[in-house]
């Protein structure tokens, strides 16, 4: 996206004195930090690596990093940071290697082991979104995502005070017959959401009947109290609570508040989270890591570490326990509010992205997650590797919160992935532009189409656009493009359509060359920019119906969940259909293939990736066979399907599921190459990212990503084609309709 936008820029504060650059040694050891980082995060299975704030983590570790002034220094720190959440985690001199020895992961003499805890990832799970799957074996599963109750509780009166809340719920019918462990945490005032010194974490109660009581005391600057209750899924029971606080001995009850603290700071949190050791983890698919299974890595040139990724346990600890003192250190207290500015400030809703290690520990948490997550490296402009190190060194130097977004998106764009987008929850909707259409044409950029009448006299079909607010078009499309995620023809159409994007109502010039005519143009940006489903709007509108006899144009974009009987009847009359599936459709086209298919047929386009290792190390990638019947119904006719690079991802899908059972003749040209499920991951101060976490193929076993499904006939429009305003895809196709071809 093109982000010209100065009001963002006053709604987030002047920008600073940008910093020097990173020194050798820094870039060292935040590159060395941030694979560390991800190793335990994602493949380290302690139950203490499950009590840390990560994005917290990220941003400690990443102050801490500036300050390291050599290697021993660095090993030091790193060991300080991450073996409270794993003792056997070790970083070492690549020159003086650490054996790794599997007899540390047993537990004391006394103590009984019974499992082996292990992660098993099907893609990444990164806290959004429920396409892919991270579990950790022999531990409970992950609490639902509803929140059975969520209440906020006027404190301000009792600030400092003891407080009791009171638990009881009763069994629903189809609640499983399990016994619940019950974890009390809180979020003293308003910062790390940590374990409470009242936590139970082995007390077994029943599922029915129940009634729990437990205590604490409001932090002296509470002014509200939250309490949420989280279930896991299956779990249907009825809960009622009581909260009051405790004056003088006596019980006085809180009453719920409406709407939110102006201050998240003055917020005082209570989680209780519902977990059963009867209902462990379901594994995503039969490999697991065994005991003793471990990675050594090199972190940094001269500097490796070792990390398990598998622990033995019984139902309450992981072993080896770490030591909590050293673990508490590593959570930020409410204390600790002029020591670590940045820690405080995330959770207080601050823009705090002038800090140069909430910046990089953005960079860290992205990378990672597209390091170990990410399917298409093979397709990406760069190593991961060096696109750690360049972004890192951007972020550290570009403070500003619209230098940061540009970070953000050259680091995705450089996946060349069309799901890879950098987002900002402050502006990611609020660009305008032109109203009208362009492309490239016969390598130029002209417009397409007009959408508002009264615009005619100024802007035509096949004008040609020479300028943007006096820069040429073809250099504001190529930067258009550099920051933009995806196949070739992704970029260039994403591109387009951004090109003349701004703030709303904002002017912009268009030098335009019109036949041997050269004139300008000054139009507000009065329409949303459309984002790449646009599709065919971009072509001349036309509705369903008859083009020739027996040849019908059906528009997918238009196709309810299923057809009508009337609409079925029409195309089963016609001996050919041309389907036009340059947009974005329903999910009721897929109920087309039945009605196509001849005989019981299945293909395969989409593979989950199974991972047990970082760096995506013996990756197995498990194929999703679709298999499909003849329905009831059935269409007989010759069927053409018309393509281009609007269709992307679902869209996609079924185009893939066509060719896969060869049900068609592909018209037009190739799609975006970007499909599978888009893994998000939310980043601080309202940043977030996402890119594909599932491999994609064509039926055939070809590459599909940033190539996308080819047509059968490739068309290619002129200028004389779009001055005209002739849809050459659909009138190719009608000519092979009308030949039979």
């Amino acid at each position: 996206m093109r982000l010209l936008l100065p009001f963002v820029l006053l709604a987030f504060g002047a920008r600073g004195q940008a910093p020097q650059a990173l020194s050798k040694q820094q870039e060292k050891n935040l590159s060395a930090f941030a694979r560390l980082f991800g190793y335990v995060r994602y493949f380290h299975p302690s139950d203490e690596a499950q009590t840390i704030s990560w994005p917290m983590l990220a941003t400690k570790g990443s102050r801490q990093m500036l300050a390291v002034q050599n290697d021993a220094e660095l090993i030091r720190e790193l060991n300080n940071l991450f073996q409270p959440l794993g003792p056997t985690i070790r970083v070492f001199s690549t020159r003086q290697p650490v054996k790794f020895d599997p007899a540390t992961l047993q537990p004391p003499g006394s103590a009984h082991a019974t499992k082996v805890v292990s992660w098993q990832h099907q893609g990444l799970y990164t806290g959004k979104g429920k396409m892919y799957q991270s579990v950790r074996l022999n531990r409970p599963g992950t609490p639902g995502s509803t929140t059975p109750l969520a209440v906020s509780m006027d404190a301000s009166a009792y600030a400092g005070q003891p407080y009791e809340v009171d638990l009881s719920w009763r069994r629903g019918k189809n609640s499983p017959p399990a016994t619940f462990t019950i974890t009390h945490r809180q979020l003293l005032g308003g910062t790390e959401n940590r374990r409470a010194t009242q936590q139970r974490p082995n007390q077994a109660v029943a599922a029915a009947g129940n009634h729990y009581l437990f205590s604490g005391r409001l932090d002296s600057a509470a002014q509200r109290l939250d309490l949420a209750l989280g279930a896991p899924a299956g779990f249907e029971d009825s809960l009622n609570v009581t909260i009051s606080a405790i004056v003088k001995g006596k019980k006085v009850k809180l009453s719920p508040v409406q709407g939110e603290s102006d201050k998240a700071s003055d917020k005082q949190t209570v989680e209780i989270d519902f977990t059963s050791p009867d209902l462990l983890a379901e594994p995503l698919f039969k490999e697991q890591s065994r005991l003793g299974d471990y990675v050594t890595r090199e972190v940094a040139p001269g500097i490796s570490c070792t990390v398990p990724l598998a622990l033995a346990a019984n139902a309450a600890h992981t072993y080896p326990l770490a030591d909590s003192l050293r673990l508490n250190q590593l959570h930020i207290k409410a204390n600790d509010r002029t020591k670590y500015p940045a820690e405080w400030a995330r959770y207080q809703g601050e823009r705090t992205i002038g800090l140069p290690e909430v910046r990089l520990a953005n960079v860290i948490e992205a990378w990672n997650a597209m390091r170990h997550g990410y399917a298409y490296w093979g397709s990406a402009t760069v190593t991961p590797d060096t696109l750690l190190h360049q972004t890192l060194r951007r972020a550290y130097r570009e403070n500003s919160t619209l230098e940061f977004q540009r970070t953000l998106e050259l680091m995705t764009a450089a996946l060349n992935d069309g799901h890879a987008w950098a987002m900002h929850s402050a502006y990611s909707s609020r660009h305008y532009t032109v109203p009208a259409y362009l492309g490239k044409v016969e390598g130029q950029v002209v417009v397409l189409q007009v959408l508002t009448p009264r615009l005619a006299p100024q802007l035509r079909r096949g004008d040609v656009v020479l300028t943007i607010d006096g820069v040429a078009a073809e250099k504001v499309l190529q930067e258009q493009a550099s920051r933009i995620s995806g196949s070739p023809q992704n970029k260039e159409f994403r591109a387009l359509l951004a090109l003349a994007d701004g703030p709303k109502d904002q002017p912009t010039t268009l030098t335009l060359r019109r036949g041997d005519s050269t004139l300008t143009v000054r139009q507000p940006r009065t329409m949303f920019t459309p984002n790449y489903q646009t599709g065919n709007l971009i072509t001349a509108q036309r509705p369903n119906g008859w083009l020739a006899p027996g040849i019908y144009y059906y528009n997918l974009a238009t196709m309810p969940e299923t057809l009508s009987p009337a609409e079925f009847q029409t195309l089963a009359q016609a001996k050919s259909v041309i389907f036009d599936i340059r947009n974005y459709p329903g999910n009721g086209v897929y109920s087309l293939i039945p009605m196509l298919l001849k005989a019981p047929a299945e293909t395969t386009i989409t593979y989950n990736m199974d991972m047990l290792r970082p760096d995506q190390e013996n990756i197995r990638y498990s194929p999703n066979v679709v298999r499909k019947e003849p329905g009831a119904q059935h269409l007989s006719g010759k069927m053409y399907f018309l393509t281009d690079v609007a269709a992307q991802s679902h869209p996609e899908t079924f185009l893939g599921l066509l060719r896969g059972f060869h049900l068609g003749t592909f018209v037009g040209r190739p799609t975006s190459g970007a499909n599978g499920g888009i893994s998000y991951v939310p980043l601080q101060s309202g940043f977030s990212v996402s890119y594909s976490g599932m491999l994609v193929k064509n039926a055939d076993g070809s590459r599909h990503h940033a190539i996308g499904i080819q047509p059968d006939v490739l068309v290619t429009p002129t200028l004389a084609s779009v001055r005209q305003g002739q849809d050459l895809i659909l009138e190719t196709a009608l000519q092979l309709a009308k030949s039979g071809k």
